[in-house]
């Protein structure tokens, strides 16, 4: 193949690599940087999730300049106390981030928790003053998404999402080249996630939940049911907590192909798929496929069709990657991925039409986390709206939502992006939203 791989994205690989694993190092031996940062200068931040991510999330506030991380927060006090450790018993602890939000020394909050719980910790947030770093996907339904945006822009607050892609240089360029038109007019834009998750999750019967937990607190606004291994460890699986990989991982991805293609919202959603990999207690499918229909735009002078693939049960790549996305054009191909992206040409008459191009990320994943964090930083300084506002991030977790809404009721769904409603069908227009268990509530904004 042609392939163009630069001097440029050679060095700064390499450079980068480098970088990461000094840094890679010292956040083995629990070092952080010393920030050079005044204290009145500095973003007092709560930590509200100490899980797998907030605890990842806290080490990157730690290295960050500018940024304290005054408190933190979790219902697994097993799992605070790592935290607490790791900041050196630095901060407060809290059982209930409302404490958190009560104390009007902190600046901004990360909200860390599973999905169950973001609607309620970001409105109360934004409520309470503080500016918002949530992590993916937005929420559970769609109708969350729109009260949390209400709330950020009632409140003048500041909210990005968890979506690192956005800060990844090499998604830039790759988004470049789709807006470019080099790749022709674009009719299909494809997704996937894949993997071999054997021999699957099993079904692990109820039981009492670990003394450390709080399962009822941990179940918040979603209902009262017995603890149950999977539902706690696996939450992303199950109905009143996630949207399964469409939810996500879409997000990730649909955040990339709305930016690159200029579009905002689909026209209609499908979704089929079933546990035909495994037996197991998840209630989202091992095996998933929808489409998403949207309407023309800058590189899609008739449209395009999204189809999303996801898979537990093979581990076999797609176009050599687990996740990734392809953008189908009638002169090219481009398909990108976290470690880089190619573009392949399309032949005609024996001759490629463009040139074909072969770029490896320059940036380890933990940097562009951290660059992710700076901006955050930057616009809570500035007040200015982030590149991935909680906006974006809504619109770009809808395709998963609207895929989950069809494959509920086994039709294709029309979709108004205006207005965010389903058209014409009352059954699915149903699950835009999820009902809270008292005394939790989704206010009506």
């Amino acid at each position: 193949m042609d392939d163009k791989f630069t001097r440029r994205h050679f060095l700064q690989s390499n450079a980068a690599a480098a970088a990461g694993v000094g840094l890679a190092g010292r956040l083995a031996k629990g070092e952080t940087s010393t920030p050079t940062t005044r204290p009145s200068d500095m973003l007092s931040v709560g930590i509200i999730g100490c899980g797998d991510r907030g605890k990842y999330l806290t080490y990157v506030c730690q290295i960050v300049p500018g940024i304290r991380v005054a408190a933190i927060c979790d219902v697994n006090r097993e799992r605070m106390a790592n935290v607490h450790q790791q900041l050196g018993g630095q901060g407060d602890t809290h059982r209930d981030y409302r404490n958190i939000l009560n104390d009007k020394s902190i600046d901004a909050v990360v909200v860390a928790t599973n999905a169950h719980w973001h609607a309620r910790m970001a409105i109360d947030a934004c409520e309470a003053g503080k500016d918002v770093y949530l992590e993916k996907p937005v929420a559970t339904s769609i109708a969350e998404g729109r009260a949390i945006i209400k709330a950020a822009r009632r409140h003048n607050r500041v909210i990005q999402m968890g979506m690192q892609q956005h800060s990844w240089e090499h998604y830039r360029e790759a988004v470049e080249i789709v807006q470019s038109g080099r790749l022709g007019d674009i009719s299909h834009v494809r997704v996937w996630d894949v993997e071999n998750a054997w021999p699957g999750f099993g079904t692990p019967p109820n039981g009492p939940a670990p003394p450390e937990l709080d399962w009822e607190f941990w179940l918040g606004p979603s209902p009262l049911v017995p603890y149950n291994p999977n539902r706690y460890a696996r939450a992303e699986w199950f109905f009143d907590y996630d949207g399964g990989w469409q939810v996500a991982w879409g997000a990730h991805h649909f955040d990339i192909v709305h930016w690159a293609m200029g579009v905002e919202a689909p026209l209609a959603a499908t979704g089929s798929g079933g546990h035909f990999a495994f037996k197991d207690n998840r209630e989202w499918p091992d095996t998933f496929t929808g489409t998403c229909e949207y309407p023309p735009g800058r590189v899609a002078r008739n449209g395009f069709l999204a189809t999303y693939t996801m898979g537990h049960g093979s581990g076999r790549l797609i176009e050599g990657r687990a996740h990734g996305k392809a953008f189908h054009g009638t002169d090219g191909v481009l398909i990108v991925d976290r470690s880089g992206f190619e573009v392949f040409s399309e032949a005609r008459d024996g001759e490629k039409v463009i040139s074909q191009e072969r770029v490896a990320s320059y940036t380890r994943s933990h940097d562009v986390v951290q660059n992710h964090m700076k901006r955050f930083l930057e616009c809570v300084r500035a007040r200015r709206i982030p590149e991935a506002d909680i906006l974006v991030g809504h619109r770009a977790t809808n395709p998963g939502h609207l895929m989950n809404v069809a494959w509920r009721v086994g039709r294709r769904v029309r979709w108004n992006g205006t207005t965010e409603q389903v058209v014409d069908d009352a059954e699915a227009a149903g699950w835009l939203t999820k009902a809270y268990r008292k005394p939790w509530a989704l206010p009506d904004l």
